[in-house]
């Protein structure tokens, strides 16, 4: 179903979702090894949420917090919808910091925002 605004819905859901969205860069080292981010998948965000999520392939381009010229990099977005609660949170957090220890990257963005969806 797509929808242009919320209001124009008929999906009724039992409780509301939060859809989060962490953007993944993949290079600098990980380019050369396409199966580290396999590996945190399986590793990492299959345990944390075995409901289900979405990974999307993406280009992405950041500036570095030194102020060096913008990267271009290949980049994986997730996409997970989840309850919101304090136990999801602790996990999409915790998700972050293990991508960012594995691929020593300076931060994983992350997009929160009130989603209506029926299963």
């Amino acid at each position: 179903m797509l929808c242009i605004a919320l209001a124009a819905c008929s999906v009724s859901p039992e409780r509301s979702w939060v859809r989060t969205e962490l953007f993944f860069g993949l290079g600098e080292g990980l380019e050369e090894n396409p199966s580290a981010f396999g590996r945190y998948l399986d590793d990492a965000v299959s345990p944390a949420f075995p409901a289900g999520f979405t990974v999307l392939e993406a280009q992405g381009q950041w500036q570095p917090e030194d102020g060096g010229p913008p990267k271009r990099l290949r980049s994986r977005v997730l996409v997970i919808l989840h309850p919101g609660d304090a136990a999801s949170e602790d996990r999409i957090e915790d998700l972050r910091a293990q991508w960012i220890q594995r691929s020593g990257h300076e931060s994983v963005l992350r997009v929160d925002v009130a989603a209506s969806a029926a299963f």
